[in-house]
């Protein structure tokens, strides 16, 4: 640039010239003639390798720098990491594009193109980057035969058709470029083609498509039933691929079913009872040369002989029939005994089938005798009558049963249903005869349901079951007793009074005067203490006349002399022979508070095992008192008020309760008070607290005591004697502390 410059003053001025160079930088990048390229080169070519193809070129805009241009490529066909392995290069200065190998354009593993990008770069490989698009086609050469894509192809046509029949096509493939030429235009053509009885060849293919069709009509299957030809398959430059079809005559039905026998036998089991058998007796099959598929078996019996509809025919998947029992079959009937004798028929296309198409065979069925039938009892559910009193092997009953089955000759043998006869009192011998053979008790069982069995020889035998029902009759074997327990209770210094009123019961059967009226004594055997306090006197009219003892007591009593009496008294009943029967009335003398009573002390001893006792009551504060029902007219409470920590008082009845005891000795003390005699009294309880061992718990035992109450077995103090002894229980415990030592 030239650049003119002025300076003034005002006044003056004055000029200069300057000269501008401006200094180029790499701002464009190169560019190509054109944006793609595209070439074609003859696959396979391997001559003169390798050998150019296309030749680019690219321009610098920056004019006045150096043109140093690099070239290279990317893309398709080129392996920068392995350059063996590229397809294609370029030289670097000129841009000249090479093919380094042969290429293959055809399928499977060739292409028909090749695409990858060419670019130019500035400044020696130091600069800016243009690029163009690269296409290279691969024009197809004759190098591909056809060939058949499947190893062996399957058709098929319907037998007995007409010619020109479609078969199946068969179709090849020719890798080479169908626009190229007639590379891969093919042509179809029969290499191997079979021939009939006549010399006729069987199909034809059109040359173009490559459907095969029938050239003759009226093939056989059952004749022949398949066909394999040989096909070739020839492209525009001569090169040729086969393959092999086989094809197989569709069957129809033409062919008429056959029985493989035209008489068939069979031996079958009568049914039992309704039930019938699932299983067929019999499965016929049938000859036919046309295939199962095509076919459609239908079995049916003829209904032209007596027993026919007692048979049915089912069609099975494999063509076979299997003949089966659709009614009961009984060989007690004698229509049916000597069998069967049945037609059958087979068609092989349906209900409706042409005479020629139908077969025909006898089945001969002959029953046999099954255990099927129970045994009959000639009389069923018999009642009879026994006395009680029977001699063992004393006869019941006699039972008689038949059996239909080995034509009424099987034989029938008996036994008892021991769950109706648990005690065992009946036996049944093999005539059919029933005996007792233990003794019978009418108060304990008065009417025996004895299930009798008839068993008859059969595999399985089978059983008939009959009920003999044993009335026992009652004799006066069982004595009188007291209606209920008596137990009444007189109160002490009462005078002579009305003890109570006494009914009585009788086992026996009262409708044959085996029971009531009863008479009532005081026994011949009472002590002359009961007969001194007692009297029992007899009211006829009691008890709506089955008679009633009155007992009266005759004196006062004294709980603290004694606190019951057991009077024995004899009940009569009215039998023939009467029978006689002592129960014993138990009187209870009731306590009144009419003693004072005394201070009095106790020890308790108590075993805690592994410190685990919870609040456990442990005994009630004891005074010496000769009254033992005045407890509600006590009240007790701690000595001076103050209660012990670690046990508890009940004021009511007092009872004490042990709370988390550890080992020890405790001495509890506590006031007594008697409201009916105001009289305080003191009594000390001492409690033994002790550890029990883990060996004891194993090694422990139990002592049962009999005969003497448990008020008598710890009683100290003796009312008769008027003084204090060791108590029996003490005593006990020093015999087994002496035993064992």
């Amino acid at each position: 640039y030239n650049l003119t410059l002025v300076a003034s003053d005002t006044l003056h001025e004055n000029s200069t010239q300057v000269r501008l160079f401006i200094k180029d930088i790499n701002d464009l990048p190169p560019k190509f003639e054109k944006s793609s390229y595209e070439t074609t080169i003859l696959e396979e070519d391997d001559q003169d390798l390798p050998k150019m193809i296309l030749k680019v070129t690219a321009t610098d805009g920056d004019r006045d720098r150096p043109q140093a241009i690099v070239y290279f490529l990317t893309g398709q066909g080129i392996d920068d990491k392995n350059p063996r392995n590229s397809k294609f290069s370029i030289n670097s200065t000129t841009g000249e594009i090479y093919v380094l190998k042969p290429l293959d354009r055809d399928l499977p593993t060739g292409r028909s193109q090749w695409r990858f990008t060419v670019f130019a770069e500035d400044e020696g490989g130091n600069g800016l980057v243009g690029y163009a698009d690269v296409l290279v086609n691969l024009r197809d050469i004759n190098d591909n035969a056809p060939f058949f894509p499947q190893s062996r192809y399957e058709g098929n046509v319907t037998e007995n058709g007409t010619a020109d029949m479609t078969v199946m096509t068969m179709t090849a493939v020719d890798y080479d470029d169908t626009n190229e030429g007639s590379n891969a235009r093919l042509k179809y053509a029969i290499e191997q083609n079979p021939v009939n009885e006549r010399g006729e060849l069987i199909f034809k293919i059109d040359e173009d498509t490559g459907t095969i069709s029938t050239l003759v009509c009226c093939l056989d299957r059952e004749q022949n039933p398949e066909y394999v030809i040989k096909v070739v398959a020839t492209d525009g430059g001569g090169l040729k691929g086969t393959g092999s079809a086989t094809i197989k005559i569709r069957d129809i039905n033409d062919m008429p079913p056959e029985f493989t026998k035209k008489e068939w036998s069979v031996e079958v089991d009568e049914t039992d009872g309704e039930m019938l058998p699932e299983n067929p007796i019999l499965v016929v099959s049938v000859n036919d040369q046309d295939l199962l598929e095509t076919n459609r078996f239908s079995y049916r019996v003829l209904e032209n002989s007596v027993g026919s509809d007692k048979f049915t025919m089912v069609t099975n998947s494999d063509g076979t029939g299997s003949l089966k029992v659709a009614k009961p079959l009984d060989y007690e009937d004698y229509q049916q005994r000597y069998g069967f004798n049945i037609t059958i028929q087979v068609s092989d296309s349906g209900e409706n089938s042409e005479s020629y198409h139908v077969d025909y065979a006898k089945v001969y069925i002959r029953l046999r005798d099954i255990n099927d039938n129970k045994p009959e009892f000639k009389e069923t559910n018999l009642d009879v009558t026994v006395q009680e009193d029977a001699n063992i092997g004393t006869p019941l009953a006699t039972f008689v049963a038949h059996d239909a089955d080995q034509g009424g000759k099987s034989r029938v043998s008996y036994a008892i249903d021991r769950s109706s006869d648990k005690k065992r009192q009946f036996t049944i011998g093999q005539d059919g005869v029933v005996k007792t053979q233990r003794m019978l008790d009418r108060e304990d069982t008065p009417r025996h349901h004895v299930k009798i069995l008839a068993i008859d020889d059969g595999i399985p035998a089978r059983t008939a079951t009959t009920t003999l029902t044993v009335i026992v009759v009652d004799v006066n074997d069982n004595a009188p007793r007291f209606l209920k327990d008596y137990r009444p209770v007189i109160m002490e210094h009462q005078g002579p009074t009305k003890v109570e009123e006494i009914l009585a019961t009788d086992d026996d059967d009262r409708s044959r005067n085996n029971g009531p009226p009863f008479t009532f004594r005081l026994s011949k055997d009472a002590s002359d203490t009961i007969k001194e306090f007692f009297d029992v006197h007899q009211d006829h009219k009691g008890a709506n006349g089955d008679g009633m003892a009155i007992v009266t007591s005759k004196k006062e009593f004294d709980r603290e002399v004694q606190k019951e009496y057991l009077v024995p008294i004899v009940i009569k009943d009215s039998g023939y022979p009467s029978k006689s029967g002592t129960s014993t009335l138990t009187v209870i003398i009731g306590d009144i508070n009419d003693n004072r009573m005394y201070p009095g002390s106790k020890n308790i001893f108590v075993y805690n095992f592994l410190g685990q006792s919870p609040p456990t009551p442990i005994g009630r504060v004891h005074v010496e008192d000769l009254d033992d029902w005045d407890l509600p007219d006590k009240s007790f409470i701690w000595d001076g008020g103050v209660a012990h920590p670690l046990f508890e008082l009940n004021t009511d009845d007092g009872m004490i309760t042990m709370k988390n005891v550890t080992n020890g000795e405790y001495f509890l003390r506590f006031n007594v008070h008697d409201r009916k005699h105001t009289q305080n009294v003191p009594a000390n309880v001492t409690v033994v607290v002790r550890e029990l061992p883990e060996e004891a718990v194993y090694n422990s035992g139990s002592i049962r005591v009999s005969g003497i109450t448990a008020e008598d077995f710890i009683r100290v103090w003796f009312p008769h004697k008027q003084k204090q002894e060791k108590s029996k229980y003490e005593k006990f415990k020093d015999v087994l502390a002496r035993i064992l030592k």
